[in-house]
């Protein structure tokens, strides 16, 4: 058996998403490692984060792309990593080209690092199913550019947003950390030439 070539891989990187984006039990799939951020090289792996779909048993979706990956594509073994609940399924096939495909649940699907780009779907974490009046008050923390003319506001209405949470799951946390979050939140506030006095 010959050596994978770069063609080979992406020829069955398409094929994964494709597979994907019609298996009815997954939300969303992202591509991770160095694929995410085009920075791949003669040996480099296919990584995919699949995403299932709330209500959707996870232990069957493993089980059919496990089969699917030694059935379609020649795995010969594979290695399990855990982190909380995600299994990272490594596959190594007969070509010697390693995957890795990482099956995340909806609550906890989305970038964990800078190496993560959206095959399809989404990654809000599941803050897409909340109602609008949940949702609408965690719209000033998005940052239109990286001037500080967008990034306080957005760090004020996130530091605040914390609070808020913080409050509802352990209020003497919360009483503890309002004192210095809303020194910061104060201090943010402030325009640039009161700050430097």
């Amino acid at each position: 058996m010959s050596l994978f070539t770069p063609h080979e891989r992406e020829r069955l990187r398409a094929e994964l998403i494709i597979q994907a984006q019609s298996d009815d039990r997954l939300r969303a799939a992202a591509h991770t490692g160095s694929a995410s951020v085009g920075r791949e090289d003669r040996w480099s792996d296919i990584d995919l984060a699949l995403c299932i779909k709330n209500d959707t048993e996870i232990a069957s979706v493993i089980d059919h792309w496990t089969g699917r990956m030694y059935r379609e594509y020649g795995a010969v073994a594979h290695h399990d990593v855990r982190r909380g609940s995600t299994l990272f399924r490594v596959f190594m096939l007969a070509n010697t080209l390693q995957v890795d495909l990482a099956f995340w649940s909806s609550a906890e699907f989305g970038a964990t690092a800078p190496t993560f780009r959206l095959a399809f779907g989404t990654a809000a974490r599941g803050i897409d199913d909340l109602p609008r009046a949940v949702t609408a008050a965690l719209e000033k923390t998005l940052v239109a550019t990286l001037d500080t003319v967008d990034i306080n506001p957005a760090f004020v209405a996130t530091t605040a947003a914390l609070l808020d949470e913080t409050r509802l799951v352990d209020a003497d946390l919360a009483s503890r950390l309002t004192g210095p979050l809303n020194a910061l939140i104060l201090h943010c506030s402030q325009p640039r030439a009161e700050r430097r006095g």
